[in-house]
């Protein structure tokens, strides 16, 4: 609730109780959404005449993002993060196109994924992206069941967006629809 941007006077003290849980989710971008977090949530303590105080727990208080949010430096921080992915060739040096695979029988959707995540690496190689395009996965996502439905992800990633759309245009084609569910989310902004 603090961290939307409510401007509740006289607040002095901000704590913030395991900054280290949104590092820990499997996204590229949990160092950028921790340094957001922790900045936005710092401003809120000290407005106007009062000086306020930000504690902060956290088992990792070496990590950039961390360290950086309690520096205020945004320069440092993009300069940290823009060379990291630069490093894994995460956007902005890549584009991603995210295959969500779900099905209801459990032991289906497992031999289905692994299926479909061969038939993706065999069409990244050797179909028209020529090697350009790595296929991660398949795996499961952090939530692996909602609804009764078994979830799975292939993650496409390349710098020609063309060529992961034809490459997921493709795999879906290629692929029976008996039973699974296959949604693609072109730069996905969420992997849970």
């Amino acid at each position: 609730m603090i961290t939307k941007g409510h401007d509740f006077p006289n607040i002095t003290l901000v704590g913030v109780v395991s900054a280290d849980t949104s590092l820990n989710i499997p996204d590229f971008r949990a160092g950028e959404r921790t340094f957001q977090l922790m900045t936005q949530v710092s401003g809120r303590s000290g407005r106007g005449d009062t000086p306020g105080r930000v504690v902060v727990q956290t088992f990792n208080p070496q990590h950039y993002a961390i360290r950086r949010a309690k520096e205020h430096d945004y320069s440092g921080f993009y300069g940290d993060e823009i060379s990291l992915r630069s490093d894994l060739g995460y956007p902005p040096f890549s584009r991603m196109v995210n295959l969500r695979i779900s099905g209801i029988k459990k032991e289906k959707i497992a031999e289905d994924v692994k299926r479909i995540g061969v038939l993706a690496k065999k069409l990244s190689l050797h179909g028209i992206a020529g090697g350009k395009i790595e296929v991660i996965g398949p795996a499961e996502p952090p939530i692996s069941q909602i609804k009764g439905r078994y979830r799975w992800q292939i993650l496409l990633k390349g710098k020609d967006i063309k060529a992961l759309h034809t490459l997921a245009r493709n795999i879906l084609t290629k692929t029976e629809s008996d039973g699974i569910d296959i949604k693609v989310d072109a730069d996905p902004v969420n992997f849970m």
